[in-house]
């Protein structure tokens, strides 16, 4: 699984930028063994059987928009987009902050209410 954060309200998504592009590069990098841990040894396991979940985080600003339509389909709830790309074979999932930060709150608002932590409780 890899996720990918981006900066909330960005708007520059020029070449070499497209958040879609990154999550692939990065798939490509693992497959190929090319990827190192933080401590420089080589990543092991993956294999060109391996499934690859990538999550992009990030506004649906006109730009990204750009960068998307035609690529994926619609979320049933309209507000993010998602699909399968062949190469490298790999789904991809964009979720705007907005449907995180929602989520968030109507999963966790019994947790809080018990707690007493909220302004509903």
């Amino acid at each position: 699984m890899i996720v990918e954060f981006k900066r909330p309200m960005r708007t520059a998504y020029g070449t070499g930028r497209d958040p879609v592009q990154q999550v692939l590069h990065y798939v490509e990098e693992l497959k190929a063994g090319k990827a190192l841990t933080q401590r420089g040894r080589q990543i092991q396991g993956i294999t060109s059987a391996t499934a690859f979940h990538c999550y992009i985080i990030a506004d649906i600003t006109p730009q990204l928009l750009e960068k998307i339509v035609g690529r994926f389909e619609r979320t049933p709830d309209g507000k993010g987009y998602f699909g399968y790309t062949r190469d490298p074979a790999t789904f991809v999932e964009i979720i705007p902050f907005g449907k995180i930060l929602t989520n968030a709150r109507m999963r966790n608002a019994g947790f809080f209410q018990q707690l007493g932590i909220t302004s509903e409780g």
